[in-house]
């Protein structure tokens, strides 16, 4: 991550204080931001889902790429000192070498999601009940080049979950 970092020096930096949100779920972004130093929280809806503490990780890559509005709310947990790109498709676009490395980043998120889901299926695969579902996530991820999709499930949240 830290190429990533070195690659986006030149950009604008940006500051905030603990408890500044960078980015809202659901808000329309066309920003690639990437860290330089602090720590970031990431949360959909209520529940917090990462913690971004390297410095070159980037955020904003997702709803970027796949035209779609923010997929999380980003927010500052320690004071945090990012680099942005305010048209993040275009610097992209101008500088490939960025535009590998943020692949990069995404294809060890999916290896790390695909490798995990597999796991889950070796231990509980064949036991039925909600893990079941393992398999078809797996396929779908697998074989999936098609248009956006759209994020959720039509079924009822599990109230156990």
């Amino acid at each position: 991550m830290l190429e990533l970092l070195e690659q986006c020096e030149s950009l604008p930096q940006h500051n905030l204080a603990v408890g500044d949100t960078l980015i809202s779920e659901g808000e329309p972004s066309t920003a690639l931001w990437v860290l330089a130093e602090g720590t970031l929280e990431v949360r959909k809806g209520d529940l917090r889902v990462a913690v971004i503490s390297d410095p070159g990780a980037c955020v904003g890559e997702v709803g970027l790429l796949v035209g779609i509005p923010a997929t999380a709310t980003v927010v500052a947990v320690t004071p945090v000192r990012v680099h942005v790109a305010a048209d993040g498709a275009r610097f992209l676009r101008e500088r490939p070498q960025v535009a590998v490395l943020v692949a990069r980043v995404l294809a060890d998120r999916l290896y790390l999601v695909t490798t995990f889901l597999t796991d889950l299926q070796r231990q509980y695969g064949g036991t039925g009940g909600s893990l079941a579902v393992v398999d078809s996530v797996l396929s779908t991820l697998l074989e999936r080049s098609g248009p956006t999709s759209e994020p959720g499930s039509a079924r009822e949240p599990d109230p156990r979950y």
